[in-house]
């Protein structure tokens, strides 16, 4: 038996969540979704339990981030869980020039927050769990799919030995950078290997970081110490991801916790006074991916499965994010207007619209940690001047913070 769906979402992580939720939030009562995830979903009052508090990971959120989830009520939900950024503090290692961008200096509450990847991922899953008119299936393997048609997407899946087949009129593919949907429609995308690894551990310091993230750019890579809430274990707490080669990735990953923070601190200097806590450390390899559609008939592909980036300015999410928002919006006004949801028409006039934003923002992730990392001199002597003048002139960075923000000029 086939059974019919308006949408179906298929990965279930924060990308996809916030996708499902952002859809029934904007589309009328009638459109149903369907999120289908390949793990198994817990009971989200379960999720607080799972992990110690100190080796919670984050995500930072743009200040246009913080803004979208107030519109769907979600920002209330985790708001306490996350870390405001007062200023962001951008210097070279052994090199002059910095600059210092402050949230006052554009009216904002904050440039952005470093939310735990905890608390958001149960408010997402709680309230995908509570909307009416969202279809949550956990456990649901995708057998196959056929290329939408004028009638829509043909899928199968097993979910716990159960055999389903469901035909959608919209399928979203958000099942991350290794997509096996997006190969299975021979969607090819082009990837770059930067030979770096990151290495992600939260960091307790003998001082508050006074909500100040600071990104370093450092001959093998750049440093970001982002600032986390207080956990009971450690209350000045950041969280790291330092990018290096993937020869120093792995000595890192495995040196001792006294030898990981010398390396660390000599780093970073005493900004924040000694480290006093090492967390769990660990260690991802570094590439970008860009699909070469992100639409055809009847399928959108978003998240990192369209888009996977460099972390250097921790924009992954936001953009998916921004996608999102502008994909509801879209398919909210075709509804109205009595078109398909999945019009090639109305999913192409969702592309042109994001592609500005995506082109910039992929651009920007893939060029600034080269251009950090690159030795010559000269370039270097650039990089110092070009960072002091930052703070010489507002109008430049203004429009650099904005853009990063994802608010409009």
């Amino acid at each position: 038996m086939i059974e019919e769906r308006d949408i179906i979402i298929v990965g279930g992580g924060m990308v996809g969540m916030s996708v499902a939720i952002l859809l029934r939030t904007q589309l009328s009562e009638t459109t149903g979704v369907t999120l289908l995830e390949g793990n198994d979903l817990p009971v989200s009052g379960d999720l607080q339990d799972t992990y110690p508090a100190f080796d919670s990971r984050a995500t930072a959120l743009s200040f246009s981030s913080r803004r979208i989830f107030e519109d769907i009520g979600l920002w209330e939900v985790f708001e306490k869980k996350t870390s405001p950024i007062s200023s962001i503090h951008v210097s070279s290692k052994d090199k002059f020039g910095s600059t210092l961008l402050t949230s006052s200096d554009y009216g904002w509450p904050a440039l952005g927050y470093v939310a735990e990847n905890l608390a958001l991922g149960t408010a997402l899953l709680s309230s995908t769990s509570d909307q009416a008119g969202i279809e949550l299936f956990g456990s649901a393997i995708v057998l196959s799919v056929k290329a939408s048609d004028a009638y829509g997407t043909s899928i199968k899946i097993n979910q716990n030995g159960v055999h389903r087949h469901f035909k959608a009129k919209l399928l979203i593919v958000a099942d991350g950078a290794k997509s096996k949907l997006r190969e299975s429609f021979f969607i090819d995308s082009t990837i770059k290997n930067y030979g770096q690894d990151a290495i992600v551990v939260n960091v307790g310091f003998e001082q508050p970081h006074m909500n100040c993230a600071f990104e370093r750019f450092t001959d093998s890579g750049p440093l970001a110490v982002l600032p986390l809430v207080e956990a009971s274990s450690q209350p000045n707490r950041c969280g790291v991801v330092w990018s290096v080669n993937p020869e120093r990735g792995k000595e890192l990953e495995t040196t001792s916790l006294d030898g990981f923070k010398e390396l660390l601190q000599k780093e970073f200097g005493y900004r924040l006074g000694r480290i006093s806590h090492i967390g769990r450390r660990s260690r991802f390899p570094l590439s970008q991916l860009k699909a070469r559609e992100q639409v055809r008939n009847g399928i959108v592909i978003m998240g990192n499965a369209a888009h996977a980036l460099h972390p250097v300015a921790g924009q992954g999410f936001n953009l998916a994010l921004r996608d999102a928002n502008e994909l509801a919006k879209i398919l909210s006004c075709a509804e109205i207007k009595g078109k398909r949801l999945g019009d090639l028409g109305v999913l192409e006039s969702y592309r042109l619209a994001r592609q500005r934003d995506q082109e910039i923002i992929v651009t920007a992730s893939d060029v600034l940690p080269r251009l950090f990392t690159n030795r010559n001199r000269f370039l270097g002597l650039a990089r110092s001047i070009a960072l002091t003048a930052l703070d010489i002139l507002p109008p430049l960075k203004t429009k650099l913070v904005r853009r990063a923000a994802g608010m409009p000029f």
